[in-house]
């Protein structure tokens, strides 16, 4: 889905899903509700506000990439 889409939408004023900068905003934005990342330093440019992950989002991530990399460890040991 994100390769068809622009890197930058331009015209949009707002963020929205149509180009990966967009879609990117708005998943930031939604991160500090669900408890995944904390808005640091808030800024009326989005290019300087700064979010940082919380021990939540990095867990989640390693639930989600450990068992890829376990899979092609084992294949490489394999060969």
């Amino acid at each position: 889905m994100l390769k068809r889409l622009p890197p930058v939408n331009p015209k949009a004023e707002r963020a929205s899903t149509n180009s990966v900068e967009g879609f990117v905003k708005l998943a930031l934005k939604q991160m500090p509700e669900y408890g995944l990342a904390r808005l640091e330093r808030e800024s009326e440019d989005d290019a300087q506000a700064l979010y940082t992950a919380t021990h939540r989002l990095r867990v989640h991530l390693r639930e989600l990439t450990l068992p890829r990399l376990f899979d092609l460890t084992r294949e490489s040991v394999a060969i």
